[in-house]
Order: structure tokens, then C-alpha cells, then sequence
């Protein structure tokens, strides 16, 4: 993947488009075994192929092992890699969803009674 995008940022799509191939195609793979991953969007978004890379976040966003995941919120909202679908209506309804999310977990650990160990 990373060898792949560093080729295809660069403009050698000759030799970054076949890497890109070779790991969209393993992990498409892992994504049916687990889920889908945001590498398996970003990598279709690296090579153009804004509508594949929507599909594959529609998938995405139905997982729910993702809302634990900080880096992939960073990843979300900072990198130019999501640029193409930033403004989607979807993309920006997966962020509010975190944000809903994180809130309600910072509200349950507040809301919570730890015990605090004695000294």
C-alpha cells in the first residue's frame, strides 16, 4: 500500500498502479473475513476511482468496530487522501456519527463511579 501510493503521488502510475492492484485485491480478501478497512477506500481513492471508494465506504460505514478507531478519524477529517469525497453527504454523516459517539462515551466515563485505588 504505502510503497504504491508514494509511486502514484509521485506520478509513476507504471509502477504504483499494479502495487495499488496487488493490495486492493488481498485486501479485499481481509474485508469480506473481518470488514472493510479505510486503506481499502483510500487506496481506490488514489487511483481515481471515486465511485468504487464510495462503495467500499458504504461498506465501511456499517461496521461498528470503527468508532473506537481515533486514527481513522484523524485520517477522515485530515488527510488529503479523502479529499474526493470529503463533501459527500455520507463522509460527512459517518464524522457527525463519530462525534455523537465520542460524546457519549466521554458522558459515560464521567458519569461513572470508578472506585480510585488507595494510596
Amino acid at each position: 500500500y504505502a510503497t504504491g501510493l508514494t509511486l502514484l503521488q509521485n506520478g509513476d502510475t507504471e509502477r504504483g498502479e499494479p502495487l495499488m492492484r496487488l493490495y486492493m485485491e488481498l485486501q479485499d480478501k481481509e474485508d469480506r473475513a473481518y470488514n472493510v478497512r479505510p486503506w481499502s477506500i483510500s487506496s481506490r481513492l488514489a487511483l481515481g476511482e471515486r465511485e468504487a471508494a464510495l462503495e467500499k465506504f458504504r461498506e465501511f460505514a456499517k461496521a461498528k468496530w470503527h468508532w473506537f478507531g481515533t486514527n481513522t478519524l484523524t485520517m477522515f477529517r485530515y488527510s488529503k487522501l479523502y479529499d474526493p469525497i470529503r463533501n459527500e453527504p455520507e463522509f460527512i454523516a459517518l464524522l457527525e456519527l463519530y462525534d455523537r459517539n465520542a460524546a457519549e462515551q466521554r458522558r459515560l466515563l464521567e458519569d461513572a463511579d470508578f472506585p480510585l485505588p488507595e494510596e
